[in-house]
């Protein structure tokens, strides 16, 4: 398949008062077209940080420091704000967590998504009113004209979340970024929520990164997924060779915590809590965590390396080349 974004050795770091917050620590990965790339991990991990990197959207404390992001051969980190607004809401979208929280307050639903509309497509109001009806439609509201007129303040999580989809895909972008779209909305929403996704796979051209602590939703949508953990990736590869034989402690206890992917067996959760990234333990980050921590672990970070086609991981446990020393 055709390659749609590159990200290579991205890191991104946030410059507080307590010291340097490495947010996002070296992570690359590769989004082909029409695919489903799904990034998973505990809340705190750097999934969204690198999709904002992604937007141009890092602010102040925050600063990307190094890396690359190439879209269709187009380093986005060297673009200025007038060229990514360019792509930002055109081609490149996000569907952002709190969907009542990136919604104007102050402005209605139709307001909002006709000024996306004439802004990209560069049509006139009336037009932008037909089209965003038809965006509404598309995304499973059946009364348009009823929810153009709303505020954000009127609508359920759920609804909001489709208000955000439907502006989100309402310049047929190429690309989609999904973060936590199930995270808060109530669970027949969720169901929609996913199902919308799963459509857009199949019946579009449009890829989709899915940011997500959920790696049951990865397991329906995607057909990649990346494991991230303390800003680093930890595993990566083909769904199926990820989701049947996980390699990285953390997939595995991630898996062993889904309660729909052990279907009624019991959960085990991830004893111990993220470590703070301000402090980090030298050698494996996941390492206070693991119960198959060795020496080389304290003292060594593992690198990512090749488990099969398609499939890395980043665990001294299964490394062919690790020594105890």
């Amino acid at each position: 398949m055709e390659q749609l974004l590159k990200v290579e050795n991205l890191k991104v770091s946030f410059f507080t008062d307590e010291g340097e917050i490495r947010a996002v620590d070296g992570i690359s990965f590769d989004i082909e077209k029409g695919s489903v790339t799904a990034i998973v991990g505990e809340s705190g991990c750097g999934k969204t940080v690198t999709a904002l990197a992604i937007m141009g959207l890092i602010q102040p404390p925050g600063k990307i420091i190094d890396g690359s992001i190439m879209y269709q051969g187009k380093e986005l980190i060297k673009m200025n704000e007038a060229e990514y607004r360019k792509i930002r809401g055109a081609e490149i979208t996000m569907m952002f967590q709190n969907p009542k929280a990136a919604l104007n307050p102050l402005l209605t639903v139709g307001k909002q998504l006709t000024e996306v509309i004439c802004y990209h497509k560069k049509v006139n109001r009336l037009e932008a009113k037909r089209q965003g009806y038809k965006q509404l439609r598309r995304v499973g509201i059946s009364e348009p004209e009823r929810v153009m007129r709303c505020y954000p303040h009127e609508l359920s999580g759920g609804m909001a979340q489709k208000v955000m989809m439907a502006i989100a895909l309402s310049c047929n972008p190429k690309l989609l970024i999904a973060d936590e779209p199930t995270s808060s909305i109530d669970v027949i929403s969720q169901a929609v929520i996913l199902e919308m996704l799963k459509n857009l796979k199949s019946q579009t051209e449009i890829s989709v990164l899915i940011i997500t602590h959920d790696i049951t939703a990865a397991s329906i949508l995607a057909d990649k997924i990346i494991v991230i953990y303390a800003g680093k990736v930890v595993e990566s590869g083909n769904k199926e060779r990820v989701l049947n034989n996980p390699q990285h402690p953390y997939t595995r206890g991630l898996l062993n915590s889904a309660a729909l992917i052990k279907k009624g067996k019991h959960l085990e959760p991830i004893k111990g809590n993220p470590v703070n990234c301000l402090n980090l333990p030298k050698g494996c980050r996941f390492s206070p965590r693991c119960s198959q921590v060795m020496k080389i672990c304290l003292e060594r970070e593992p690198i990512l390396f090749d488990v099969k086609e398609n499939h890395k991981a980043a665990c001294w446990s299964i490394h062919p080349f690790k020594t105890e020393t």
